[in-house]
């Protein structure tokens, strides 16, 4: 199999670790990030890889790829594949966003940059909902807002906080673009107080949560054995203030697509602010109430392990231990170099802690508890990952597919609310996972109904992506005369070797079955081909990321 990787004199013994970690770190494995990770000979291969995704700079403006969408797109243009999920969009569409995503997501070079993007924006589940905002075009604003956190993304978590709470899109969103000061009666009475909206998601959501926790993310509790509620009524009534007179910025919307909200002193309210233990002195300016606020919420001693766990969640495993999610958070609160918030630091301990790195905790090991269900547009990712699949375009022609019984169920930055498409600590009621005490968030978009609908979309997907885009079938129709070759090369690729050896021999006859016309051999090849992805993308194996 080395010939499918050259470059490549001998595939390393821990050829399937290595995919592996390619699927936590990617959004999947295709054959060019394998012959890179398969060349690093040092043991720390981890950190050597780690170290080059760090220093890959950060190529995509989803706001310039938007304006260029503009121009693409006209009116009366259509794709003849349910992968691009019809057609036309009208100028401003939000759709624009999601395609730039699409694209960044399956063919960018910093992969680890757009995985942990992937992996924020499922914690600041920005909704595009609307297409414009006034006569502004949200695709920009959204595209501005995943440019801020990708630009973060190997910074720090104060300042994707900062960057979410200045954001024009999510000031859309949570309502607190345009929030007005108290206004109060001849009597003092209120008659109009802020909006409170983004003052209670920015900490439950966002920040701390809703209980107090230990630094290995369990729950701290009173003296009777209850959890304790991390803010009152009365810090959201505090924090609201702070986010009083912001508003969207001038100028042309694809000029002013990266700029934040901008304040109106005039409308910010001078009162004090309390909250979170923390104290804001009246009449200090808006700008400065900002930053301090911030301050406070970031230090609060929750945000190391709440993010931590979720960020585990997105990229290794739904249920980390509590060691697991206390040595992340040990480097979310200290770096090593007494910087807090680092995310270089916090990235790097969650790919190369021992429970991410455990090999043996896999499908046939009777205490196997890892791994987590493959969201449905990780599936697509990897599936188009391995086909090689790019465009020349400035987007990849794959549609919003929210709807989960109708296509894929999930698209970047599509969720249906702010409490993005799952959950963290869902678990599916009355199943084995909700026994055990454990939770599995992405089964909370994984019905009945959703499963062979997702399996049927990734089948045709196979097909729409060689007919949309460029892809390099090549490497997999050399081994298609070879069943085995190419069934045992598509499971390394997809799964890091997690299919048994009996299921890729039947994987294998039934690919193997599918004859081979001299007259028309390249086509037969590329059917045996299209047959070997479509039954592992299918298999149980698959649908896991281990």
């Amino acid at each position: 199999m080395a010939s499918v990787f050259p470059g490549v004199d001998e595939i390393p013994a821990d050829a399937a670790d290595r995919i592996r970690f390619l699927h936590m770190a990617t959004f999947g494995a295709s054959r060019e990030s394998a012959i890179d990770i398969f060349g690093i000979k040092a043991k720390s291969w981890r950190h050597q890889w780690i170290n080059r995704q760090f220093n890959t700079p950060n190529t995509t403006d989803h706001a310039e790829n938007v304006a260029d969408i503009e121009v693409y797109f006209k009116p009366g243009l259509q794709w003849p594949s349910s992968l691009a999920g019809g057609l036309y969009h009208p100028a401003g569409s939000k759709i624009h966003t999601v395609r730039s995503l699409w694209k960044s997501f399956i063919e960018a070079e910093d992969q680890l940059r757009k995985r942990v993007t992937a992996s924020l924006l499922s914690i600041f589940s920005l909704n595009q909902q609307f297409d414009s905002i006034g006569s502004r075009k949200n695709s920009f604003f959204s595209a501005g807002f995943a440019n801020m956190i990708e630009a973060n993304a190997f910074g720090n978590y104060r300042d994707i906080l900062l960057g979410v709470s200045k954001s024009p899109a999510m000031g859309g969103y949570l309502t607190f673009a345009g929030n007005q000061k108290a206004a109060y009666d001849s009597e003092g009475n209120p008659t109009q107080l802020p909006d409170e909206n983004y003052a209670r998601e920015v900490l439950q959501l966002f920040s701390i949560g809703l209980f107090e926790l230990k630094t290995n993310g369990q729950p701290k509790t009173d003296a009777e054995g209850n959890p304790i509620e991390t803010y009152s009524q009365e810090d959201i009534l505090n924090l609201a203030r702070v986010f009083t007179g912001w508003n969207y910025p001038d100028g042309r919307i694809d000029v002013i697509a990266n700029e934040p909200l901008v304040l109106d002193e005039s409308q910010h309210s001078p009162e004090e602010k309390r909250f979170l233990g923390g104290v804001i002195p009246e009449n200090t300016p808006g700008a400065q109430t900002l930053e301090m606020a911030i301050d406070i919420i970031f230090n609060h001693p929750n945000v190391g392990p709440f993010v931590s766990k979720q960020l585990i969640q997105r990229l290794v495993m739904s249920n980390p231990s509590p060691d697991y999610i206390e040595a992340v958070a040990a480097k979310f609160n200290n770096n090593g170099s007494g910087v807090r918030g680092d995310m270089k630091a916090v990235i790097r301990r969650i790919l190369t802690h021992p429970e991410a790195q455990d090999s043996t905790n896999l499908p046939g090991n009777q205490v196997f508890s890892g791994g987590k269900l493959r969201e449905p547009m990780m599936r697509l990712t990897a599936i188009a990952r391995a086909m090689g699949t790019k465009s020349t375009e400035a987007f990849f022609p794959i549609g919003k597919h929210p709807a989960s019984l109708q296509g894929l169920g999930q698209a970047p930055m599509m969720p249906p609310s702010i409490f993005h498409f799952f959950r963290p600590g869902y678990a599916p009621a009355g199943s084995a996972i909700s026994d055990l005490g454990e939770v599995a968030p992405e089964f909370q978009i994984s019905s009945g109904a959703a499963i062979p609908s997702g399996i049927n979309f990734i089948n045709d997907a196979i097909y729409d992506l060689e007919l949309l885009l460029d892809t390099e079938l090549q490497p997999m129709i050399d081994l298609a005369p070879n069943a085995v070759d190419l069934v045992d090369y598509l499971c390394l690729l997809l799964t890091g070797d997690a299919i048994s050896a009996s299921d890729r021999a039947a994987i294998a006859e039934v690919v193997g079955n599918i004859s081979i016309n001299p007259n028309d051999e390249e086509q037969d090849l590329k059917r045996r081909m299209r047959g070997a992805l479509r039954l592992i993308a299918a298999h149980p194996n698959f649908l896991v990321q281990y």
